[in-house]
């Protein structure tokens, strides 16, 4: 690794370190001098001096405008960070730049990139292999284009990624007790598209693959507006399942250890800290072969499509590991890839990294906060099994139901006092606000969830004997609630100016806006699906059979 303080001067363009730069003082008030034939405006015939990273950022013109060198000072002394970051990031979090043809083919990168590119990376404390970057750049690089830089990259910009090939992973056997566990799945049904909103309703639609989540009994996993209910892998579910479902979700539960194990092991070999107590796994069924999963466009020029965008793994705890355990073809004749980059970044390249049947990654500690990740076809059928230490505070039922019980309780006791009822103050952290954020998320975050994966879905789950009991408690604990709130409309309509009645419009008000929009996402998914846009999908539970009132506009109205 380079010396920090020759690699500033490098980047930055400037003749003293970070540090030595802070305690001088700008003396220049812009006759910043040039080693070019220019006299301060900057009209030097030099080429400009040729950095690690390509031009240093001067194109020939020698000296720079004092207002600019004074900006350059104010980046070097870490004053600049926000600005640079502002204007090169959008809302989404994801970088606005725009590239010009030479950076396209992989040629110079501006100072500003460069500059932003090492403040982030000092301030992530990630190390940053600029010595190691060859001219012209690569946009990205494989083990077999750039066998040393990817060695490099991979122990330093994008250290914490970690690859086991499927010789080296598990035994043969074990390789095919888990496929076999995933065939099982598969032959029973448990593979489906998901119905996914990243933004608009015009952006709803199903996933490009087939997928199911199995874990710890309880648990649900919430992605792009779609909550996926987890097929228990333990517990008395499995006794209630016949004997293949409940050998293949205890083969998959054995799998979790196995990757919890070489996790820690991981961890404790980088010295990084983080947690791997995975809870649950996500399932991707990818059958390229059929044409399913290949919707997305190549992320790398030469290299098959993309099965999923770049992105970061959501709903995870804290600086918590990922690790991902994959099934091919062994005689596959292109390999499945991972794609790795660092977020705002556009100058470190991205990588490639080719995976063979039964190879793990691992994404160790903090990675995830700080990169992205994505997924590049193959030739083959592709099983993939991402685990995952996912948040339990609004995630498990065990974590969630208690709270709507009290609230349950609460409602209970003010329905047989009405002289409490009238008492009921709407204020923060009051009685009224945990009745009105339960019914909210007892209607819109689990029950209308539930339903929304289909039939096929519900009578699937009814088989394990485990989500159909407990979403019908919750539509108990919904039913409670909404009695109370009945109450609260009789008592209302008597006194209308006063804080509880405002109170309870306000609820009414986010109650019908919820309403309209599952409503106008069912007419969107019947509208593609009757139109033959959307295949091979289960339909969303029709709102008639659904045990909420999905249709009603009014929060004490009748049903449609």
């Amino acid at each position: 690794m380079s010396n920090w303080a020759a690699l500033q001067r490098e980047l930055l363009g400037s003749g003293k370190s970070k540090d030595e730069a802070g305690k001088s003082k700008d003396k220049g008030k812009g006759k910043n001098k040039s080693k070019g034939k220019g006299k301060g405006k900057g009209k030097g015939k030099g080429k400009g001096k040729e950095t690690l990273t390509g031009s240093s950022g001067q194109d020939g013109r020698g000296a720079e405008s004092g207002k600019r060198a004074r900006k350059r000072k104010r980046d070097s002394n870490g004053d600049g960070i926000g600005d640079a970051r502002d204007k090169r990031c959008g809302s989404d979090g994801k970088s606005n730049s725009k590239k010009t043809k030479k950076q396209k083919r992989g040629g110079a990168t501006s100072r500003s990139e460069a500059t932003l590119h090492l403040h982030l990376a000092m301030a992530l404390g990630l190390p940053y292999p600029i010595e190691a970057l060859p001219s012209p750049r690569p946009l990205f690089c494989t083990p077999s284009s750039h066998p040393k830089l990817v060695e490099k990259l991979m122990a330093t910009s994008y250290a914490g990624a970690v690859i086991e090939d499927g010789a080296s992973s598990l035994a043969a056997s074990d390789h095919a007790k888990f496929h076999a566990a995933m065939k099982v799945l598969k032959a029973r049904g448990w593979f489906k598209f998901d119905f996914v909103q990243p933004g608009k309703i015009e952006e709803l639609g199903p996933t490009y693959v087939r997928r199911v989540v199995v874990g710890e009994p309880g648990m649900t996993y919430k992605y792009l507006n779609a909550r996926v209910f987890a097929v228990p892998w333990a517990g008395p579910a499995l006794e209630a399942a016949d004997a293949a479902v409940a050998g293949a979700l205890g083969a998959i539960r054995e799998l979790n250890e196995v990757m919890i194990a070489k996790g820690n092991a991981h961890l404790e070999a980088a010295g990084t800290p983080g947690s791997t107590l995975f809870n649950l796994t996500l399932i991707n069924d990818m059958d390229v072969l059929t044409g399913e999963g290949e919707g997305k466009p190549p992320p790398f020029e030469g290299l098959g499509r993309a099965v999923v965008s770049w992105h970061q793994d959501t709903s995870l705890e804290d600086w918590s590991t990922i690790g991902v355990y994959q099934l091919t073809a062994e005689n596959e004749t292109a390999p499945w890839h991972v794609g790795l980059r660092v977020i705002y970044d556009e100058v470190t390249p991205k990588l490639a990294l080719p995976l063979d049947h039964g190879a793990m990654y691992f994404l160790l500690g903090d990675f995830n906060h700080h990169h992205q990740h994505v997924v590049v076809c193959g030739s083959s059928h592709r099983y993939s099994s991402t685990h995952r230490v996912t948040t339990t505070e609004h995630n498990h039922f065990d974590r969630v139901f208690p709270r709507l019980t009290r609230a349950v309780r609460k409602a209970k006791k003010l329905t047989k006092s009405p002289a409490a009822l009238r008492a009921l103050l709407p204020r923060p952290g009051s009685t009224w606000d945990l009745l009105c954020e339960s019914f909210l998320v007892l209607e819109f975050e689990w029950i209308r969830q539930y339903w929304w994966h289909g039939a096929t879905h519900h009578k699937l789950q009814r088989g394990l004997a485990y989500w159909p009991e407990r979403v019908a408690q919750l539509e108990k604990a919904w039913a409670q609630l909404l009695a109370l709130f009945r109450d609260v409309a009789t008592l209302t309509a008597s006194r209308p100016q006063s804080k509880l009645a405002a109170a309870f419009a306000s609820l009414q008000a986010d109650v019908a806006r919820e309403r309209e929009a599952w409503r106008a996402r069912f007419a969107a998914v019947d509208a593609k699906v009757t139109a033959g846009e959307w295949t091979g999908v289960d339909l969303p539970i029709d709102w008639r059979r659904c045990p909420v009132a999905h249709g009603a506009s009014s929060l004490v109205g009748a049903t449609d």
